[in-house]
């Protein structure tokens, strides 16, 4: 369960009930949560990030996704895009100093465990 989706509390069919009717100005929900826990990203084998600084972004009817900051990245490994996205509630999709990747195209580690891809328009 997320906390944007389905029958989280922000999703679009709440399982539970709050005590005050959450309305947020854009219709959508942003929670960024630290995540306490060592998080590594793999691709084609190679480390891409590993990081005890990562940052779990829920949205309203989205699947979370971890951002990590530009400093845990291997910048050797990576090459810069054109491709930009924008997003009607976050505008230009871009976090300060966090860099996000499509949890569906890298293979990620939490704590040493590894997790599974999710499968969505993105995945490959």
């Amino acid at each position: 369960m997320g906390l944007t989706s389905g029958t989280g509390p922000f999703g679009d069919r709440p399982a539970g009930r709050f005590n005050f009717e959450p309305d947020p100005p854009t219709g959508s929900v942003l929670y960024f949560d630290p995540v306490p826990y060592r998080l590594r990203g793999l691709f084609a084998g190679e480390v891409v990030f590993d990081t005890v600084g990562a940052k779990l972004l829920y949205e309203t009817a989205h699947l979370p996704v971890y951002y990590v900051p530009e400093e845990d990245l291997r910048h050797d490994l990576l090459e810069p895009s054109g491709t930009q996205t924008r997003c009607p509630h976050k505008g230009m999709a871009s976090i300060r100093d966090l860099v996000c990747f499509f949890n569906e195209r890298v293979d990620l580690e939490l704590d040493g465990q590894a997790l599974e891809r999710p499968v969505t328009r993105w995945s490959r």
